[in-house]
C-alpha cells in the first residue's frame, strides 16, 4: 500500500512539474517583450562668437553656436524614421500592398552605404538635398513622439509656421527664385522657422567652423593663430597637409599616414607613381575613425555632407555637399573642397549629418 501511493504521490509530482514547465514554456516572459523605440542623436556644441578662416585667407563669423551631430545619419536611423514617416515598410519607394500611407513622402527611399555593403552602421546614402531636410522634419516629429519633447521642425511650407514640408520629389525642375516669389514654400524654398529647437541640415558656416576648430587657445574669440584650426590642406583632425610627402619607415608617407587616422577615402597620392587606389570599397560604418578637436567624426570622407545653402556662383541650380567621400582623393578631403550637386541629384557618395540651434 505505501508502495503504490509513493508511485501515485511521484506521478502527481511529476505531473505538477510538466505542466509548470509547460505554462513557462508557453507564457511570454519579460525578456520576451519588444525594447521601447529609442531615438538617440549625439549632438555636439559648436562654439558661437568665433571669427576662423573659412576659405584661404577669408574670415567668417559664427555668431550662435549650434549642435551638430557628431556622426554622420546612418543607415538604421534613416530607415526607422522613413519607415514611420512614410508607411513604406519595404522602402521601394511606393505604398503598395499591406502598407498604409502615412503623412511624409520622398522622392528617394535611399540606400545603406553602397547599397552592397555589410556594414550595420554605414550612412544612407543616395538621398537628395530635398529627401534631406524633409527627413530632419521627419526626424524632429519622431524624436517628439519617442522622447516626449515637443521641438518645433526647421522648414514649412507656410509663412505661418503651421505646415512642416513634409513631401520631397526627384522632379527635375527647380523652383526657387531669389528672395519673396511664388515658389516660396516649395522643397527647393522652404520657409524657415529660425527659432526652432528641430533638426535641420547645417548651414555652410557652422560645418567649416566645425571642420576647422582645436581650440581657442588664447580666448580671443577667433581661432586664427596658428595651432588654433585644422589647416587648408590638412583633413579634419590633422594638422598634417594631406601631400607631405615625408617617407615613414612603415613605407608611406606622413601625409597618408594622417590622413587615414580620420577618412575613409577612395586614391591617395604615392611620390613618383601619381594616384593610387586604396583598399576602400564601401563606405565604413559611422564612428569608424577617429574624431577631430570637437568630437566629431568623419568630417572628412566616408560621405559628403549636404549644407542648407546654394552654391553662391549658381544659386537656384546647384547646392552644397561637404567633406569628400569613400570615393575621393585625398584632395578632395579638405576644407577649400565641396562638390556641387542639384537639389534632387542623389549618389552612393553623399549622405547628411544634422544639426540643432543650441538650447
Amino acid at each position: 500500500m505505501k508502495k503504490m501511493l509513493s508511485i501515485i504521490l511521484t506521478i502527481i509530482l511529476v505531473a505538477a512539474f510538466l505542466v509548470v514547465m509547460a505554462v513557462s514554456c508557453s507564457a511570454p516572459s519579460e525578456k520576451a517583450v519588444p525594447a521601447p523605440e529609442t531615438c538617440n542623436v549625439p549632438m555636439v556644441t559648436v562654439p558661437g562668437n568665433i571669427t576662423f578662416y573659412i576659405l584661404f585667407s577669408d574670415t567668417a563669423t559664427l555668431s550662435q553656436s549650434c549642435q551638430l551631430a557628431d556622426a554622420e545619419v546612418s543607415w538604421p536611423l534613416w530607415r526607422k524614421v522613413y519607415i514611420w514617416a512614410t508607411g513604406d515598410t519595404n522602402m521601394d519607394g511606393a505604398i503598395g500592398a499591406g502598407e498604409t500611407a502615412k503623412n511624409y513622402t520622398f522622392g528617394h527611399p535611399g540606400q545603406n552605404g553602397d547599397g552592397d555593403t555589410l556594414e550595420t552602421e554605414a550612412p544612407v546614402t543616395r538621398v537628395s538635398w530635398r529627401d534631406a531636410i524633409v527627413w530632419c522634419n521627419a526626424l524632429t516629429e519622431y524624436y517628439n513622439l519617442i522622447n516626449g519633447t515637443t521641438l518645433d521642425c526647421v522648414y514649412y511650407t507656410d509663412a505661418a509656421y503651421t505646415q512642416p514640408l513634409r513631401v520631397s520629389t526627384a522632379s527635375t525642375t527647380v523652383t526657387w527664385e531669389e528672395g519673396v516669389g511664388p515658389n516660396d514654400g516649395t522643397q527647393d524654398d522652404p520657409y524657415i522657422k529660425t527659432t526652432a529647437l528641430g533638426f535641420r541640415l547645417p548651414t555652410n558656416t557652422e560645418w567649416v567652423l566645425a571642420f576647422r576648430f582645436i581650440e581657442d587657445e588664447d580666448n580671443s574669440n577667433d581661432i586664427l593663430d596658428a595651432g588654433e584650426y585644422y589647416p587648408n590642406d590638412a583633413v579634419s583632425g590633422s594638422d598634417v597637409p594631406w601631400n607631405d610627402n615625408d617617407m615613414l619607415p612603415i613605407g608611406i608617407t606622413f601625409g597618408k599616414y594622417m590622413t587615414d587616422l580620420y577618412a575613409v577615402y577612395g586614391k591617395y597620392w604615392a611620390p613618383g607613381s601619381g594616384w593610387a587606389d586604396t583598399d576602400v570599397e564601401e563606405p565604413a560604418s559611422i564612428r569608424s575613425k577617429a574624431p577631430n578637436a570637437l568630437g566629431i567624426y568623419d568630417m572628412s570622407g566616408n560621405v559628403s555632407e549636404y549644407v542648407f545653402e546654394w552654391y553662391a556662383d549658381n544659386p537656384g541650380v546647384k547646392r552644397m555637399a561637404r567633406g569628400g567621400g569613400w570615393t575621393s582623393q585625398m584632395d578632395g578631403l579638405i576644407v577649400s573642397t565641396m562638390v556641387i550637386p542639384d537639389p534632387y541629384a542623389i549618389t552612393a557618395s553623399r549622405g547628411l549629418r544634422v544639426a540643432r540651434n543650441a538650447q
